[in-house]
């Protein structure tokens, strides 16, 4: 009986060590687990100005969010909260991970285009969310984005365990470089985002040497998962990316867990990287990205359906409350894996997987859906089979509910060649040193792929400059100025196989000398005259002209005006009554354009003839037309009832005089022809004045 009681009580003591022990890991993995869950590492967010951004925010102090904050790297946004909504709210249908906070901000109007960190200060803690959001100031379309998959960071290991590096990171950095210059809209990774264990003094094909696991044995996960990210040693992790990088597990994507601890290799997900499963939307795309291998085979995963268990629910629920779109893109790990219901169901267009190291493309299901990945980037360990393997990734091209893909391409010439020796097969250069010193630089970018690049971007790092800058051979997309520099994002082309050049310089002043008149009148029918301005620029630059015709007194948009180029225009004769706007703008080659002010043309409506006597006139009326006032002179000293009248016979103005002169004021009238008539009790005069506008 004493044995029965002991071994009851041995079993008891067991089974609440092992709650507590599971209280504590719990515990433990949501302390460390990141404030900010989204967006954050494995799932950015593309936000347009204008529109709303919901941040996933664990709350552990229970405090007010006292700001929300864009740092970027040459400016800074501060989004007011509006609302901060609390309760529980899951971020993992399996994992049962969620977060207490929901802060909701919007991104204001003028907020450059850039990818931005996020920071949530909260009583005295900050928390930051690196490279996490991308502004918009409008979608593209059509748009595009870069596959890559498979880096396996850290598989291998360079130095000591403590104070080393992923070898795999000396390629990445330098894929990097050419994405920045390709400037996709986003970048997809398809899993094996790290590695299960750690290679070190491997031999030159990146095998050998000794092979570790476990938590005793470091780089721990969070190591690993920080190479992926930032980097090490000097070498860039993907935050060196220009673009928003969407990552998803793979098989190998877990450290110092069993392989068969679902729970806790997808807790660990969690913990490092944030969401597991998730979806997100770029104007009508559509993009939903699964995890294949961390969760369970049974009820997030299921082996015969893979869409069937706890993700498919939540990938259906965000392409139902999304909508359809116009073009549908899931991201998964597994190359060989197809839940051909899930992806017939909702018409997925396009599959990017990875797993396979070779690249590959098929079209499978109804839809139908093409299954393609690139190749693998910069995998240690492909040495031996670097020419079919190694260096690869896909460009593609959304357009509406079409796509375009290249094949694959390498970032460089031969993979397996040192750091220093690698030739990137684009590259950009500057003539002057691009850090804000210059005030004049040339870009030149080659291009060694047998693809052309559209929309390739170069940055300029500019010093302030009052009169501006002015750039040759791209398009400029975006100006951004700091007390310190002039940033100026410039979007040009280049040719398969060739070369070009984007030149910044200082812009010359151009100034108008003469700006064309304020206010001319004209009759319908017998059009004369003409409108002209004249100006000047430094230098030998020669000036153009273009004239535009507006709808109000303004010199913002307007219409060009066909053939009108010279400094001079003719007021076309076809015009009939009414007013009309002109304006004409400058330009020089290396100046900014400067547009004139606004001259108003009224065109009267044709008069009948007014039949006036044939003796001598009773006065003399100067200056006609005249700003506003009108000196009478009359043929000899009398009484003389002088009145004054619009073209419609209404009397504005009747004035009695008894001398050789008087003096009428119409300033307080409109610019227009009125008819001034002169009684002296024998006779009427009558004669047309026109009034201008006062022309300083």
């Amino acid at each position: 009986m004493t044995a029965k009681i002991k071994k009851v009580f041995y079993t008891k003591k067991k089974y609440y060590l092992l709650i507590i022990a599971m209280l504590i890991w719990t515990a433990c993995f949501r302390l460390t687990a990141n404030q900010i869950v989204y967006p954050w590492r494995a799932c950015p967010a593309i936000v347009p100005v204008g529109k709303t951004l919901e941040i996933w925010y664990d709350n552990l102090t229970v405090t007010s969010i006292d700001s929300v904050i864009l740092q970027g790297p040459y400016n800074r946004v501060i989004l007011p909260v509006e609302a901060v909504q609390t309760g529980k709210f899951e971020y993992d249908s399996y994992t049962k991970f969620a977060v207490n906070n929901l802060i909701k901000v919007t991104i204001p109007e003028g907020a450059p285009e850039e990818l931005y960190d996020l920071i949530v200060k909260s009583g005295n803690k900050t928390d930051i969310s690196k490279k996490s959001v991308k502004v918009l100031k409008t979608y593209r379309n059509p748009h595009r984005f870069i596959h890559i998959t498979d880096p396996h960071t850290s598989r291998q290991w360079v130095g000591t365990p403590e104070n080393g590096y992923a070898k795999e990171l000396e390629l990445l950095d330098r894929f990097i470089e050419v994405a920045n210059i390709i400037c996709p809209e986003y970048i997809i990774v398809t899993g094996d985002i790290i590695h299960d264990y750690t290679r070190f003094n491997a031999d030159a094909l990146g095998w050998g040497g000794v092979e570790r696991s476990g938590n005793e044995y470091p780089p721990l996960a969070e190591e690993k998962y920080e190479n992926y990210f930032e980097g090490a040693k000097g070498f860039s992790g993907v935050y060196g990316f220009n673009a928003p990088v969407f990552s998803l597990p793979g098989n190998h994507d877990f450290y110092g867990v069993k392989s068969d601890d679902y729970m806790a290799k997808a807790s660990q997900w969690n913990r490092l990287m944030g969401k597991r499963v998730y979806g997100f939307s770029y104007l009508d795309t559509r993009i939903i990205a699964s995890d294949d291998f961390l969760g369970d085979p049974v009820i997030d995963i299921p082996s015969k359906a893979p869409m069937s268990g706890l993700q498919g629910l939540v990938l259906d629920g965000f392409l139902n409350a999304a909508g359809p779109g116009k073009f549908r893109i899931m991201a998964q790990h597994s190359h060989n894996r197809f839940d051909l219901a899930f992806l017939n169901r909702n018409r997925i267009n396009l599959l990017l997987n990875g797993h396979g190291h070779q690249p590959f493309q098929e079209f499978i299901g109804s839809t139908p859906t093409l299954s393609i990945r690139p190749g693998v980037v910069c995998r240690s360990g492909e040495i031996a089979n670097w020419t079919t393997t190694l260096g690869f990734f896909r460009i593609f091209t959304i357009d509406g509910g079409t796509f375009q893909y290249s094949p694959p391409l390498r970032f460089c010439e031969n993979p397996t060649l040192p750091y220093h020796q690698l030739v990137l097969n684009l590259t950009l250069s500057f003539k002057h040193d691009n850090s804000g010193q210059s005030k004049s630089n040339e870009a030149t970018l080659t291009n060694r792929f047998d693809i052309d690049l559209t929309g390739c971007r170069v940055r300029f790092v500019m010093p302030n400059n009052e009169k501006g800058y002015h750039v040759t051979g791209g398009e400029v997309c975006q100006i951004i100025e700091n007390n310190r520099f002039t940033i100026v994002d410039v979007r040009t082309d280049v040719k398969a196989k060739s070369s070009t050049s984007v030149s910044i310089d200082e812009s010359q002043t151009i100034i108008i000398t003469n700006q064309p008149e304020t206010y001319t009148a004209v009759t319908q029918g017998s059009i004369t005259g003409s409108l002209s301005v004249e100006a000047s620029v430094a230098g030998n630059a020669s000036l153009t002209y273009q004239w535009y015709s507006g709808t109000t007194n303004s010199n913002t948009g307007g219409t060009i005006v066909d053939g009108a180029t010279g400094a001079s225009f003719a007021i076309p004769k076809s015009l009939s009554a009414g007013k009309y706007y002109y304006f004409c703008e400058v330009r020089a080659a290396g100046a900014t354009s400067v547009r004139s002010g606004v001259a108003a043309v009224t065109v009267l409506q044709q008069q009948a003839t007014v039949v006036e006597t044939s003796d001598a006139p009773l006065a003399r009326a100067y200056p006609n037309p005249t700003d506003g006032t009108v000196i009478l002179q009359f043929e000899a000293t009398g009484k003389y009832v002088v009145t004054i009248s619009d073209m419609a016979g209404k009397v504005l103005l009747i004035q009695t005089v008894n001398d050789q002169t008087a003096q009428l004021d119409l300033s307080n009238y409109p610019a227009a022809v009125y008819m001034l008539t002169i009684d002296d009790g024998k006779r009427k005069d009558t004669m047309r004045i026109i009034r201008n506008y006062c022309i300083s």
